[in-house]
Formats: C-alpha cells, structure tokens, sequence
C-alpha cells in the first residue's frame, strides 16, 4: 500500500482504489474503468459514494431508495429526465426498482430525494454503512455519463 492512503494500492503496476463493501469484501477497482469490480463496488457498499460524485459534478439530486422500514440501502442520482442513475445504467423508476440491488424498494413512493450533506454523514448516523470514498469514485463519473449519452 502506498504511504499515507489506505485506499491505495499497486498492482501489477496499476494504480487501483480499494473500496471496502457492506459486508466487509475489499474491491480493487481501476480508476474510470466500468467493469464488474466496479459494479460489484458500487452496489455492494459504495453507492453513496457514486451518487456523491455524480452529484458534486452534475448537480443532480441524489435519490434514497428505502425498504419498507425506510431504511435507504442504495443511492442513485435523478438525471433532469427523471431517470435513476447508478453505475449500472439510467433507469426510468419502475425499471430501478427491478434491479438486484435496489429490488427491496416496494415502491416509487419509497424513491426519497436526500440532502448531500446527509449522504456524506451517513456512516456516522448508521454504522452499517462505509464512510462515503468520494474520491475514487470521482473517476468513474465522465466515464458513466458518456456510458449512458448523458451531460451535467
């Protein structure tokens, strides 16, 4: 690991961001490369960290999706054509609520705008959550919006 950041590391001369899921799993993803470690990072613990980015560069509303007991358990960010973005795609709202990782949602009444300021300070509200690694995630961002054809 490189001196003075833990969430460094190389490997095999690339540099990777290391970003620690829900359920303790380290994910080694490339900065900017949308691939399965990527989606497995920013399903599986780091969404919040994702909607963050894409927030601070776009300005979009971040979007909590809640379980029946109002518990958010996955962020995605609200595209100006009402679409729910996240690292798999921008979904129309039925569609979002469909996916694996967002299916406990019952409905789109569940889908809550939340403060960014909020979202930054989740893991101190609610342990079950990882501090929120805006930073690596920062690199995935231009990558995604041009993945899907959209712009801040």
């Amino acid at each position: 690991m490189g001196r003075g950041d833990a969430s460094q590391l190389e490997l095999s001369g690339a540099r990777r961001a290391v970003l620690e899921g829900s359920d303790g799993t380290r994910f080694a993803v490339v900065p900017g490369a949308l691939d399965e470690r990527a989606r497995e990072a920013f399903t599986r613990g780091h969404c919040h960290s994702l909607a963050l980015a894409l927030h601070e560069a776009t300005g979009w509303p971040i979007v909590g999706a809640e379980d029946e007991e109002l518990e958010i358990c996955h962020f995605f960010v609200r595209t100006p054509d009402g679409r729910l973005l996240d690292v798999t795609g921008a979904h129309a709202p039925e569609e979002a609520l469909q996916l694996e990782h967002a299916a406990f949602c019952p409905g789109p009444d569940y889908l809550v705008e939340q403060p960014a300021e909020w979202v930054a300070g989740i893991a101190e509200e609610d342990p079950s959550w990882r501090a929120p690694q805006v930073g690596p995630a920062r690199s995935f961002v231009a990558p995604l919006l041009r993945a899907f054809g959209l712009s801040p």
